[in-house]
């Protein structure tokens, strides 16, 4: 395995503005061994190397010189480096999720970023396919009932649903343009109906339904209320916020609310043995947050403060 280079991690270090001692708190190492790493002594392990990397915001490998140290200020445009800094505002439920997906599979935030838009797009594509065999059948399906209701002409009326094939034009036309929410559906079509099938075009667009039906199988991992082009209500990972909150199903569902940041607690919490102290933490954060709910009006200050804790819709399911 190939080891740290102890200039780069100097060079990285002070670039952050961290001492030896701040990043060891980061990373959960101790000074002492963070100081054995810049100097180029003793074993690294692997997971350590890649804590360190991702505090650093750099690939392990630029730590390890084979990758290139990225440029001290680089340019806005940094579609090429290691470094490449994502900023998105999310509210604390999401946030909470990164950690707790994070736990779960041992892997690093940096890393679940850099395979978000493969995973998406995999799903993404999943869900237009879905619509395209669905769309397939349908109409097979009408052709049959039509060529049925021809053998009752002896029946006042049509008994073919009058409109069908401007919807399914429409359908077609949307997966075409590869529209996962649906949103190019003209409002025409819907006035030929009372309503949606699902009862409601926005809440139940195709691709909030596609991920419904892959969430169906997995009850204990994760639960979706909706998604959208412009939110998504979920959670995620409950049975790792129970273990988190030592067993406490109160606490668990206040991190399951983003009404404790989980990446604000400190690092030594997470230790084995730290569990009592964890859960009094997590609670005391719990108690803060919900005591600011009774004295300010979230609704005007949620779209200015990126870090308050958003109001929980429903109780989450443990």
């Amino acid at each position: 395995m190939d080891a740290i280079q102890p200039e780069r991690l100097k060079i990285l270090r002070e670039r952050k503005k961290l001492t030896q001692e701040k990043l060891a708190n980061k990373v959960h190492l101790t000074k002492q061994t963070l100081y054995r790493y810049e100097s180029g002594r003793g074993t690294q392990r692997t997971k350590n190397i890649e804590a360190i990397a991702e505090a650093l915001d750099v690939h392990p490998d630029v730590l390890r010189g084979l990758k290139p140290l990225p440029e001290e200020n680089p340019s806005t445009d940094q579609s090429g480096g290691y470094g490449y800094p994502v900023s998105a505002r999310v509210d604390s439920q999401q946030r909470n999720a990164f950690t707790l997906v994070s736990l779960r599979y041992g892997v690093s935030i940096s890393q679940i970023v850099a395979l978000a838009p493969l995973l998406f797009a995999l799903e993404a594509e999943r869900s237009i396919q879905r619509r395209r065999t669905l769309l397939e059948e349908a109409r097979s399906q009408l052709d049959n009932y039509q060529n049925t209701a021809l053998e009752f002409r002896h029946l006042p009326g049509s008994l073919y649903p009058w409109g069908a094939e401007e919807v399914f034009e429409a359908e077609e036309e949307s997966i075409r343009a590869e529209d996962i929410f649906a949103e190019t559906l003209p409002d025409k079509i819907f006035e030929l109906f009372d309503r949606p099938l699902g009862g409601n075009r926005y809440e139940d667009n195709p691709f909030c339904v596609h991920l419904k039906g892959m969430a169906r199988s997995m009850k204990s991992i994760v639960k979706i209320d909706e998604v959208d082009r412009d939110s998504a209500s979920y959670q995620i990972c409950c049975e790792r916020a129970l273990n988190l909150a030592g067993g406490d199903k109160e606490v668990a569902k206040g991190i399951l609310n983003g009404e404790v940041l989980l990446y604000r607690m400190p690092r030594e919490l997470l230790k084995g043995d730290a569990a009592e102290r964890r859960t009094e933490w997590l609670r005391a954060e719990i108690e803060k947050t919900r005591k600011a709910w009774g004295e300010i009006d979230l609704d005007a200050l949620l779209a200015d403060v990126e870090d308050l804790p958003a109001r929980p819709q429903e109780e989450p399911e443990l």
